[in-house]
């Protein structure tokens, strides 16, 4: 589809194109959810001959979106790690009680 496209209109003509369609945020969407990343966007271009029309579509365009998806997953990261290091302290806090009552016990 992008290399017809190309045949028929420059970079800047299918960039506006996008951009009217309201596409041009949202190109890793035609990648399956699983593959929806950057690294795999790129390699499809490549694959069909056309890195360079993933560096004019990519680049500007879907940083944003880049830079939200990576905020997005770095904050459940965080959560995640939180969440972590909430159940370690819970776990030596039952683990010193137990041992204290046990020992009382005796």
């Amino acid at each position: 589809m992008f290399r017809s496209w190309l045949e028929e209109s420059d970079m800047s003509g299918i960039r506006s194109d996008l951009r009217k369609a309201q596409l041009d945020k949202r190109l890793t969407e035609f990648l399956p959810v699983a593959q929806q990343s950057v690294d795999l966007f790129d390699a499809y271009f490549k694959e069909a001959g056309l890195p360079e029309m993933f560096s004019s579509l990519i680049e500007e365009p879907a940083l944003p979106m880049i830079r939200r998806k990576k905020k997005k997953a770095e904050a459940q990261m965080d959560e995640t790690r939180d969440e972590a290091i909430r159940m370690e302290r819970l776990l030596k806090e039952k683990s010193r009680v137990t041992v204290e009552n046990l020992s009382l016990k005796k």
